[in-house]
């Protein structure tokens, strides 16, 4: 996981988004459950959406490669093991 969020680091979300995006939720100006924020958040809530339950749950035990290259596939991000 530590190297999943080195990896994001690269390209991390402004906190003026986050910021944006948490003033959005204070201020009642939206009742959705997830609120994506920064350049990844759309990209990580569509994966998830596009994975099964099983196939998220196998993902955690995935050896480290495995989940390396799943996360390099789908989010982009070269994680350094």
């Amino acid at each position: 996981m530590a190297a999943w969020f080195a990896a994001a680091l690269a390209k991390a979300a402004s906190p003026f988004d986050v910021a944006a995006t948490i003033l959005g939720i204070v201020d009642g100006k939206t009742s959705k459950l997830r609120h994506p924020a920064g350049p990844d958040g759309d990209t990580m809530l569509q994966w998830r959406r596009n994975t099964t339950d099983e196939e998220w749950v196998d993902l955690g035990g995935a050896s480290d490669a495995e989940w390396a290259a799943e996360i390099d596939k789908n989010l982009g991000l070269a994680v350094k093991l």
